[in-house]
């Protein structure tokens, strides 16, 4: 049986989860090419296309201070590398 390729159902079933994976990531991806068609091509289209940017490198940021504040937490309490 000889069906996009695949040689029995095994291989199918891979070939199908693959197929619905990169389906999934056009679907969860599908704002971004709306935003890069359509809106970014109107007057403010490089502020636009980069606040996406901005904003997770703010949430970065905040993640990182966050991350910091808690590691200098547990040093001074000496508990830094108790597994």
């Amino acid at each position: 049986m000889y069906f996009c390729g695949c040689k029995d159902i095994k291989d199918m079933v891979s070939f199908n989860i693959f197929k619905l994976i990169g389906e999934f990531f056009n679907l969860l991806f599908t704002p971004f090419k709306w935003i890069r068609l359509t809106v970014a091509q109107e007057y403010n289209g490089w502020w636009t296309s980069n606040i996406i940017s901005f904003f997770f490198v703010f949430v970065l940021i905040c993640l990182l201070t966050w991350w910091v504040s808690q590691a200098i937490k547990f040093k001074k309490q000496g508990k830094e590398d108790c597994a």
